[in-house]
């Protein structure tokens, strides 16, 4: 009963960001391959043990400031190289463990979309959103924050996704 419990909310704890590495071990041999492959060409070598369960499944709060930021330190912790450039790499993650909760099977509970500036979330996620519209029927509470001029496109395209599959929303 622990486990779904503490992973309900990973991003919101202060403590070191190396939970991030448990959510690739449930990507297919293929897509580890492939993450294996990226990370390697930017300093960074990463393993991925298989895991007991499928964690990202057991998701139910979703803060993008939070997730930009632990990715953000799940790369400076895990980059040999300190100078390495974050933007395009946190983007990277960030899409692909979206992708990941999204395609687990997921049903957030609070969403909050402050959204990072340099946030620029890739096309397959609204076409997964389409797809898997149990993913945000449960919220109960959005937050919204300031959506900066050029994150205005993918800002708005996923709150079109949000408005088509939220009935459940009692506090914003």
């Amino acid at each position: 009963m622990a486990v779904p419990i503490l992973w309900q909310d990973p991003f919101s704890y202060n403590g070191k960001p190396l939970f991030i590495s448990k959510y690739f071990s449930s990507l297919g041999e293929n897509e580890k391959f492939i993450l294996k492959e990226y990370l390697e060409e930017r300093g960074i070598n990463e393993e991925f043990s298989n895991t007991l369960f499928d964690y990202a499944r057991f998701l139910k709060v979703l803060d993008l400031w939070n997730v930009e930021s632990k990715v953000r330190k799940w790369i400076t912790f895990k980059s040999i190289d300190s100078g390495l450039y974050y933007g395009v790499e946190t983007n990277h993650i960030i899409n692909l463990l979206i992708k990941l909760f999204i395609k687990s099977g997921a049903t957030l509970h609070k969403l909050d979309l402050r959204f990072p500036i340099s946030l620029e979330l890739k096309p397959v996620i609204f076409y997964l959103l389409g797809e898997n519209k149990q993913f945000f029927s449960r919220i109960q509470h959005l937050s919204l924050g300031k959506i900066s001029d050029n994150i205005i496109e993918s800002a708005t395209t996923l709150l079109e996704a949000l408005a088509k599959s939220t009935t459940k929303i009692s506090a914003m």
